[in-house]
């Protein structure tokens, strides 16, 4: 068996970080003599997008459990083997036990889960826990999205560095989209997009914003889940902001290209499309000093404590003033062409 099948189920309407992630490699798959397929769920409107791709259709999707975990654990090395597939690439941490002789590369994306209390509920958090283990044990090899995730599985999951391999994701190539304006936003705007998630830290950006100098002039367009958007404002309301709720690309591309600055006040990411999104645009970056977001931006962003509001505060101010756009060159040293042919490369030569 020497083909390879991308789990890529993450692929749907509505696709999260990892979604996208999945659904670009996949697109940017070199032209090659392996077998190369891609499991989607029945009826996915991305069926057609992948050329040259052996496109799976199956009747269980991510959240139907506890079907889900059967399938995952039981059926999906069976189809693998049936298929001719050896390597199966999983766009998050979940493997099968029992191998039944096929390969696994499952995607680390962030160590949230252990590093972050509160991040999931504690199902989730349980079920996640023990995904990350099993990966650890049983996978032929860890793919991760950056080197300071690297890091992290190194020293919280006990796995050598040379069973760990960094595949840098890239933007969302918005540029692919015709740009449409939202309804609601008004001239001059802060961008703070993707909150989704405790992580994302909204309580405390809501209280940087509060205390804004430019908050009179400015609005703060928020998207994302509109609903955990729209609980947070209730406890804390703040004068000027904008919840959008989860947008399309066309409109995100809009603000990206019309926003005095992305606000990006994440305590804990693994990569960050957002910030490359605002680069490709000429966005100013301002961000958490993380060691990620250092990674990937170098010199090319504003960094503040996300745990301090006067600090975000002061770096919004600053923005509103004297904006400093990233240079786009820094967007060279990502491209889903070089992230697809590696995670082939790597699916094929282990």
């Amino acid at each position: 068996m020497s083909g390879v099948l991308f789990d890529g189920r993450w692929i749907r309407p509505g696709m999260t970080g990892i979604g996208q992630v999945a659904y670009r490699i996949v697109r940017a798959l070199p032209k090659t003599e392996t077998k190369v397929g891609v499991l989607l769920t029945r009826g996915s409107p991305y069926a057609g997008h992948f050329p040259g791709v052996r496109v799976h259709e199956v009747p269980v999707p991510l959240d139907a459990h506890p079907l889900t975990e059967l399938f995952e654990q039981c059926v999906l090395p069976l189809f693998c083997r049936w298929h001719g597939y050896g390597s199966l690439v999983s766009f998050d941490t979940k493997v099968p036990l029992i191998r039944f002789g096929v390969k696994t590369f499952p995607y680390i994306h962030d160590l949230s889960v252990s590093r972050i209390p509160g991040s999931h509920n504690r199902k989730l958090s349980l079920l996640m826990r023990a995904h990350n283990r099993l990966a650890a044990l049983t996978a032929e090899r860890i793919l991760t999205v950056s080197q300071a995730v690297a890091g992290q599985i190194r020293a919280g999951l006990g796995i050598s560095a040379e069973r760990i391999a960094v595949v840098h994701s890239a933007d969302s190539c918005l540029h692919e989209w015709p740009s449409r304006r939202p309804p609601g936003v008004e001239a001059r705007f802060f961008l703070a997009p993707s909150l989704t998630n405790p992580r994302k830290n909204l309580p405390r950006l809501l209280r940087a914003f509060g205390s804004s100098n430019a908050r009179h002039s400015v609005q703060l367009v928020l998207t994302g889940d509109r609903a955990k958007i729209a609980r947070d404002l209730f406890d804390a309301p703040v004068a000027n902001v904008v919840n959008l709720g989860f947008v399309d690309e066309g409109e995100l591309r809009f603000l990206y290209e019309n926003a005095v600055a992305l606000v990006y006040p994440s305590v804990e990411e693994g990569f960050g499309i957002p910030l490359l999104d605002a680069a490709r645009f000429a966005c100013p970056v301002l961000c958490s000093d993380l060691p990620v977001f250092r990674e990937l931006m170098e010199d090319e962003a504003s960094y503040f404590d996300p745990q301090d509001p006067a600090s975000i505060t002061a770096a919004m101010d600053r923005a509103a003033e004297n904006p400093r756009p990233p240079d786009p060159r820094i967007l060279r040293k990502f491209s889903w062409d070089r992230a697809a042919r590696s995670v082939l490369e790597i699916a094929t030569s282990a």
